[in-house]
């Protein structure tokens, strides 16, 4: 495996794993809103702020990194005139 498919298996692992985490801190925020108690349930959901920026950070990187990997090299200095 070359080093970037090996990042960028790595940053998708812990995208899978910031995620899985998000959806199960979200369960009590939705059994609580069945409830009624949507100030519960708000409060609950509110701790996604704190994975939010990571889960992002994870995407955008896994992101970048694939794209650069699709472009040709550039030939700097090279110029035709």
């Amino acid at each position: 495996m070359t080093p970037n498919k090996h990042l960028i298996r790595t940053l998708l692992d812990g995208l899978h794993d910031r995620l899985t985490q998000a959806a199960g801190e979200l369960w009590p925020a939705v059994d609580a809103a069945s409830e009624g108690k949507l100030d519960l349930a708000m409060g609950t959901a509110l701790a996604l702020d704190r994975l939010l920026p990571e889960i992002v950070a994870l995407y955008e990187a896994a992101k970048t990194i694939h794209r650069g990997r699709e472009r040709p090299p550039t030939t700097e200095g090279s110029h035709h005139g």
